[in-house]
């Protein structure tokens, strides 16, 4: 199969109630999943347009009992493939924790005959509306999964790593967790660890500038450009970059010896730190990986710009943050080139749900 598009792109991990009836616009990357039917119908706001309706809730637990995680793949689904009918094979990015759920066994990817069957119940059927929240023209996404499985963040990126790289160590930056494995080509082997993602890092922030009335929520939000507004009618912005600058070096000097020396004498052999997940787009957490790494002649490299260097059709217009979902498409590509296919991997994750669809003609 040679002749194919890839596209990507991603949405808030934000989930909020929505009364019905109520109108509020919606940006791109927002959505409303309608549930239920009739009088029973509830609305769920998924993506930064939630922020505005009140508090939202994010997401942590790759479970499809938490209802939110399901709303936010959902969300992802409709967003890429647009109402209608589709067929689709399927791969969710979730944690190594609970992957064997899903599969079985924790070395396993593909979703056992039980799993199918309650995603498919899930989302063969969605119901949403975006732009506006507006009851009045309700879509319908109607999907057949015709192949799906799981797989693991790191598992994922690993497959994002260009072939020409033969040996590499990842550094998967999340909101919710950091990740560390070595890849050899192409494949870790199946070990990684795992510290404290970036979301400690906020909320250390968060606590040092409670005397300044700056809430969480605000330093989530203000968090790239490292400005944040407080609670007040005439507030001014806060600047809090030298704040997060020391935090994120701290917080680097902290995890990193523990999930280096996991792999003792083997990881000086590795010159090289690929480092991707959304945390890779901040100079801040790009600069405390390369000054921990400086005495110890290793070169640091974003995947990004590591597939830059090496493009080819199957990176084309990957991102740091959306590599996790690019290397799933690997794991749902089938050999029969004869038929069409349509890829969509999702990985909803506790900061942000990416999501990349792949058509092949």
């Amino acid at each position: 199969m040679n002749s194919f598009i890839t596209t990507s792109g991603k949405t808030q991990s934000l989930v909020k109630l929505h009364r019905i009836g109520a109108r509020q616009q919606l940006d791109e990357n927002s959505v409303m999943i309608v549930e239920g039917e009739h009088n029973m119908r509830r609305g769920f706001i998924v993506g930064e347009a939630s922020l505005s309706a009140g508090e939202a809730s994010r997401e942590f637990g790759t479970r499809f009992t938490n209802e939110n995680w399901v709303r936010t793949i959902a969300a992802r689904l409709v967003l890429e493939l647009g109402a209608g009918s589709h067929k689709i094979n399927l791969a969710l990015v979730v944690n190594s924790d609970t992957i064997a759920s899903f599969t079985g066994d924790e070395f396993e990817n593909n979703a056992t005959p039980e799993t199918l069957e309650r995603a498919r119940e899930l989302f063969s059927n969605i119901y949403f509306r975006t732009q506006d929240t507006r009851m009045l023209d309700i879509r319908q996404c109607h999907i057949e999964i015709e192949k799906l499985v799981f797989v693991t963040e790191i598992d994922a990126v690993t497959k994002s790593i260009p072939k020409e790289v033969s040996k590499a160590v990842l550094l998967q930056c999340g909101f919710g967790d950091t990740q560390l494995t070595c890849v050899t080509n192409g494949n870790n082997q199946g070990l990684s660890f795992r510290k404290a993602g970036m979301d400690a890092a906020i909320r250390t922030v968060a606590n040092a500038l409670q005397h300044e009335n700056i809430t969480k929520s605000a330093i989530l939000n203000g968090w790239k450009e490292a400005v944040a507004h407080d609670s007040g009618l005439a507030s001014n912005p806060l600047d809090f970059s030298e704040v997060k600058t020391s935090v994120i070096k701290d917080h680097f000097d902290a995890i990193m010896p523990e999930l280096t020396q996991e792999y003792g004498d083997d990881f000086r052999h590795f010159s090289g730190v690929v480092v991707s997940g959304g945390g890779s787009n901040d100079k801040d957490v790009v600069n405390a990986v390369s000054n921990y790494f400086s005495n110890q002649q290793k070169e640091i490299v974003t995947i990004s710009e590591l597939c830059a260097a090496f493009p080819s059709p199957e990176n084309q217009g990957i991102q740091n943050d959306t590599s996790a979902v690019y290397g799933a498409l690997n794991f749902i590509q089938d050999s029969n080139d004869s038929t069409s296919q349509t890829l969509v991997a999702i990985d909803a994750g506790n900061g942000w749900s990416k999501s990349a669809m792949r058509k092949y003609n």
